[in-house]
C-alpha cells in the first residue's frame, strides 16, 4: 500500500513567461508531461502516474495551473484519475495536499461522488538546510445519493530539509534538496503512521521519494522516469 499517492508526485506548474516572477519547484511549460514510476517495498513497479501540465494563468505576480494525473497498474491499465491545482509566486512554491492522496484507496472508493478538501503544501523558493516547513492535511469523503460512507485523511508533519543532494533516475542527474517528514494516513478505522523522504529539483519538482512505515522499513518507493 502506498502513502505517498501522487506525489510526488508530481507536481507541475507552467508558463515560461512568468520565470522571472515565479520560482517554482516544477516545470514551467504548458503541456509539460511527467512520469513517475512507483515501487513497491521489494523494488518491484507496482504502477506508474503521468502529469500533464495546463490552464495556466497569470495574475498578480502569482502563477496557477491545473494538473491532470492518471495512474496506471503494473499491466499498463489505467487505474484512476485525478486532479490538483499547483500555484507559485515568487517567494513560495505551493501545491494542493490532494496530491498526496493514496490513489490506491481512491480507486478503491469506486465510481462515488469523493469531496475532497486540503491545505495547500508550501515550498519557499529559497530553501536552506535546517529549514523547517509547515505542516498540511487532507481529507476525501465519499458518499452516495447523499449518504456518507467512508473517508480518508492524509496528515504531513515535522517537514524538514535535510540536506542538498545529487540523484540519479532513468530521466537524468539532478542536484535536488532533499526533504523529510512524517505523515499518518486513516481510513474508515485503520490508521497507517510512518515517515518519508523526497528530493525536490526547481523547475521539475519531486524526482524520487521513499516512504517508510513507523518501524523505519521500506515500504515503497517512487522516480521520475520521463520528462516530456
Amino acid at each position: 500500500m502506498k502513502y505517498l499517492g501522487l506525489l510526488l508526485l508530481v507536481i507541475l506548474i507552467a508558463s515560461p513567461l512568468s520565470a522571472q516572477e515565479c520560482i517554482s519547484y516544477a516545470p514551467m511549460q504548458e503541456g509539460r508531461s511527467i512520469e513517475m514510476t512507483n515501487y513497491d517495498k521489494k523494488d518491484k513497479m507496482s504502477s506508474k502516474s503521468v502529469m500533464k501540465v495546463g490552464n495556466v494563468q497569470t495574475s498578480g505576480g502569482v502563477t496557477s495551473a491545473e494538473i491532470s494525473a492518471e495512474i496506471f497498474d503494473d499491466k499498463g491499465k489505467m487505474m484512476v484519475a485525478n486532479s490538483y491545482d499547483v500555484k507559485c509566486d515568487g517567494s513560495d512554491y505551493s501545491i494542493e495536499m490532494s496530491a498526496y492522496m493514496s490513489q490506491e484507496q481512491l480507486a478503491a472508493m469506486g465510481d462515488i461522488d469523493i469531496e475532497i478538501d486540503g491545505d495547500w503544501l508550501v515550498l519557499p523558493a529559497r530553501m536552506s538546510v535546517g529549514d523547517k516547513l509547515e505542516d498540511g492535511k487532507v481529507t476525501a469523503s465519499a458518499s452516495s445519493g447523499g449518504t456518507a460512507i467512508m473517508s480518508f485523511t492524509m496528515s504531513i508533519e515535522d517537514r524538514t530539509v535535510v540536506g542538498k543532494e545529487q540523484v540519479s533516475t532513468p530521466a537524468g542527474e539532478f542536484e535536488a534538496m532533499k526533504l523529510s517528514y512524517k505523515y499518518s494516513s486513516k481510513m474508515a478505522f485503520v490508521t497507517f503512521k510512518g515517515s518519508a523522504e523526497e528530493w525536490w529539483v526547481k523547475d521539475i519538482g519531486v524526482v524520487k521519494s521513499i516512504s517508510y512505515n513507523k518501524k523505519g522499513k521500506k515500504v515503497s518507493s517512487t522516480m521520475l522516469t520521463a520528462l516530456k
